[in-house]
Order: structure tokens, then C-alpha cells, then sequence
């Protein structure tokens, strides 16, 4: 199991979303916890974000031999003096990633003996890792998947993808004179990321899907527990070729049976292709069922939906809710994202659509509330706060 545990408070968006990004171009599934007493996957390493958010005086490290403490925000704590840490303030991305590394390698070491895995599989893994968050920090990968993502416009979106070309054809140019399985992967992940974006704004593909199918095919035949690989499959024959078959067998293979992005993409599967809403429903339960995952804000809206279908207008109403919830505090600190901003919108008017109708009693009050959320325009603040020019 290839998984990084990143425990935070869901507000920390910017830290952890430059560690998820990058831990998935290098074959690592991250799984985030918002409350550090529950929740536990074995991991190959914990990552602790303590910031302005954090409200206690001590960190609850579960294993101290793989985990990594990161403090931002000029903030301090006290943990076992054998404990790794990182101070990060004004660190651009390439130094705080080469520094992320750096510490995840003295656990690599001890693992490595135990365990072969792709992340490891090169005799000089570190270098080649080096070399790809060098190219990834050159290309602005993290800053242009923000761009494409959330901003895309005409004028934009070439250079974005210009970029993103360059960054794949730096990691084709190593890979062709040192022959790399990680980087190998790292290419494939990006093509698809590519791909995925010009289709989402109407561009044409860049890359051979079954080009993309072959080289990960070659990489499962050796690492085939490695769920970021089963899931670039699964993401390329749902979301680029439009497979729902091929899609469902992969999110439901056995090495994916505890990730909840494949019962998250799993059930859009069941409602797309063959419009199975029990099932669906079901893999949407899978997810919410889970402490961990009661910040995940996609799956409440799809299940407010499903319940919605059932004509479930009271539990609808309170899926909704929980979206609500999961928003308004994100909206006080203008941490929303531009994604996050337009599934708000959706989720106010269709209270607002269930109020006129009188389905149910909603406050008015609470009502004209929510509605005063969608006056203002997020798009600057949550650049300012990933950092985005």
C-alpha cells in the first residue's frame, strides 16, 4: 500500500495541496485527516501540517520512526527531539519539496529493505526524485494545474499547456538516457493531467490514450498494488475514452477497496454509464461513512442528489447542509476555491428552489443568509492564498 497520511486542520489548503499534487507524481496516494484522533491508514509516512489553525499544544504522532512534522506560520511545538522538522515561511516550492523529500528519504531507507515499490524502484531514487521536482518547480506545474483548473480562459490556456508540454518532454529527454520506472510514471500521470484539461476546455488531445494504457500496463505488471497506477487507468478509461465498463472494474479492483476517490469516481461510473443509483448511492455511503472523510464536500453534494431522486427531501435538505458547514468557515477566511465556490451557488439555490416549492420549512432568516455568501467574488482571494499570481 503506496499511501502518505497528511494530518491538518481542511483550512491548510495551500501546504497540503502542494504535497497531495506532488506525492501523486510520484505513485504516492495521500490520504488527509482534519481530526488527528481518528483515522489510520499504514502508511509508508505521516506528515503533520501545525499552523495558525491547529488549537492544541502537542501533536499525537502515532510512530515517530516515519513521520515528518511541518510548521508554518512561524508556529512551534514540542515533540520528541528524535522528530522530523521543517520550518516552511516564504519556502518556494522546489526548496520546500526537495526539503518534504529529503526527510521522507531516511524513512525510505528502512522501508526499502522490507518492501519494493515504485517510488523506490530506481538503485539512485533520490536523484531521480531531485530531478523531477526540479522540473516540476521550473514548469510551474502546481501554479498552471491552478490556472487550468480553475481559471482557464483562451488567452491562458495555451501557454499553460506549453508549459505542461515542456515538463513532460524534460522527464521523455532523462527517461530516454537513464532509464527511469518512477519517471516513467511521473510522465504518464502528466499526459493524462494534460489531456484531461484540453478535453475539459475543448482542446484537442495531446497524447495517445492507448499509448498511456500500454506504458502503465507495463508498469502494473510489476506493481500492481500501486493504486495511483490502477487509478491513472481507471481515470483515463472513465474520463478521457469514456469505457464506464473497463472504468468500474478498475475502481473496484481489490487494491483500491479503501481509497474513497474510487467510490467517489466509482459512483459517478454507476450514474453515467448505467444509471445504477442504488449502486451508486452505495459507493457514496462507502466514502461518507468514514470520520476522515466528513469534510469531503463532492460526496455529500452527490449523495444530497441521490436522496433527492428518492423524492428524501428532509435528508436531502441536511446533506446539503453538511456542504454548507464544510464551506462557511473556508468562506470567513477567503480560502474558497473557485470549484468549491460554484458547488456553494448550486447548493443555495437549490435550497432556495426547495423553500419556493415549500417542500420543507427553511428558515428564511438562515435563507437570505446563505445567499448573502455568493455576493462576493472569491476569485482574488484564494489566489492570494495559494499563492497564485
Amino acid at each position: 500500500m503506496d499511501y502518505v497520511n497528511i494530518y491538518c486542520n481542511y483550512k491548510d489548503i495551500k501546504i497540503k495541496s502542494i504535497i497531495n499534487q506532488f506525492m501523486r507524481y510520484l505513485s504516492l496516494y495521500v490520504f488527509e485527516y482534519y481530526n488527528q484522533e481518528n483515522g489510520y491508514q499504514s502508511s509508508l509516512c505521516d506528515i503533520f501540517i501545525i499552523s495558525k489553525y491547529h488549537n492544541a499544544n502537542y501533536v499525537n504522532i502515532k510512530d515517530e520512526t516515519k513521520s515528518i512534522v511541518i510548521l508554518t506560520d512561524g508556529y512551534d511545538i514540542d515533540v520528541d527531539i528524535n522528530t522530523r522538522k521543517i520550518y516552511y515561511k516564504n519556502m518556494d516550492i522546489e526548496n520546500f519539496l526537495s526539503k518534504l523529500l529529503y526527510e521522507m528519504e531516511s524513512i525510505f531507507k528502512k522501508q526499502k529493505l522490507i518492501e519494493q515499490r515504485l517510488i523506490y524502484s530506481d538503485s539512485d531514487y533520490m536523484s531521480i526524485i531531485y530531478k523531477i521536482i526540479k522540473e516540476y518547480a521550473k514548469y510551474d506545474v502546481f501554479e498552471n494545474s491552478l490556472y487550468m483548473k480553475y481559471y482557464p480562459t483562451d488567452k491562458t490556456i495555451l501557454d499553460k499547456i506549453s508549459k505542461y508540454k515542456k515538463f513532460v518532454q524534460k522527464l521523455e529527454a532523462f527517461n530516454s538516457t537513464q532509464k527511469s520506472k518512477l519517471i516513467e510514471y511521473a510522465i504518464l500521470h502528466a499526459m493524462y493531467e494534460i489531456d484531461i484539461f484540453c478535453k475539459k476546455n475543448s482542446y484537442r488531445l495531446l497524447y495517445s490514450q492507448e499509448i498511456i494504457l500500454n506504458r502503465c500496463e507495463n508498469l502494473l505488471y510489476k506493481y500492481e498494488r500501486n493504486e495511483e497506477l490502477r487509478l491513472l487507468r481507471a481515470d483515463i478509461y472513465n474520463e478521457l475514452e469514456e469505457f464506464g465498463s473497463k472504468a468500474i472494474n478498475e475502481y473496484i479492483s481489490e487494491f483500491l477497496v479503501y481509497i474513497p476517490y474510487a467510490y467517489y469516481k466509482m459512483s459517478i461510473c454507476y450514474k453515467k454509464y448505467i444509471k445504477n443509483i442504488d449502486s451508486a448511492e452505495i459507493s457514496i455511503l462507502n466514502i461518507l461513512k468514514n470520520d476522515c472523510d466528513k469534510y469531503n464536500y463532492k460526496a455529500w453534494y452527490q449523495y444530497a442528489k441521490f436522496l433527492s431522486y428518492k423524492n428524501d427531501i428532509q435528508n436531502e435538505v441536511e446533506a446539503l447542509c453538511n456542504v454548507l458547514k464544510i464551506f462557511k468557515e473556508k468562506w470567513e477566511e477567503k480560502i474558497l476555491s473557485p470549484l468549491e465556490y460554484k458547488y456553494l451557488e448550486n447548493v443555495v439555490l437549490k435550497l432556495e428552489d426547495i423553500d419556493n416549492k415549500r417542500l420543507i420549512y427553511i428558515d428564511k432568516k438562515d435563507l437570505n443568509e446563505l445567499k448573502k455568501l455568493l455576493d462576493r467574488d472569491i476569485t482574488s482571494e484564494f489566489k492570494k492564498c495559494m499563492g497564485v499570481k
